[in-house]
């Protein structure tokens, strides 16, 4: 080691320590301005699949439930289907009022179905900025089981 970095004995100055640091914490900030972006994407894909994916899981309980409940007039009521759904969900318990529904939320009342987005999202063919609130209409078990888990996006409020 030279003496200018040294100090004139083999213990590093506080100039080399400080360069030291300093290299350091440019190799972390390049390393965060990189990854933070990426990380924001994977989380509005995330999102995007989960959304995809309840909705799946929502047609085939819908289905189900249609299929078991003709013939059988006790279990044609439409209960909440998300109560079906296995992974746990951010579900609003109470009325589904947009003030009550924070971002990545699901809620069911009636025949009526909403989620919060929490990212930007490309739903039914149309952008949709982060914090919408996307309502589904519900076709009632109570038709033939060929139409029951049919979901159609009624309207996003923003």
């Amino acid at each position: 080691m030279s003496r200018w970095l040294s100090g004139g004995n083999d213990r590093p100055t506080l100039v080399y320590q400080l360069l030291i640091i300093a290299v350091a914490a440019v190799v972390i900030g390049i390393t965060v301005m990189v990854l933070m972006p990426r990380t924001g994407q994977l989380a509005a894909q995330a999102e995007a699949a989960g959304l995809q994916r309840t909705l799946n899981e929502l047609r085939v309980v819908l289905a189900a439930k249609s299929a078991l409940a003709s013939g059988r007039p006790e279990l044609s009521l439409l209960e909440n289907p998300l109560d079906r759904l296995e992974h746990g969900l951010q579900v609003v318990d109470g009325p589904c009022l947009p003030s009550n529904q924070p971002p990545g939320s699901w809620c069911f009342e009636g025949a009526q179905l909403s989620y919060r987005l929490l990212y930007e999202q490309t739903v039914a063919g149309q952008r949709w900025p982060a914090g919408s609130l996307l309502r589904w209409q519900i076709t009632p078990v109570t038709e033939p089981a060929g139409e029951a888990g049919r979901m159609e996006l009624l309207r996003v409020e923003q």
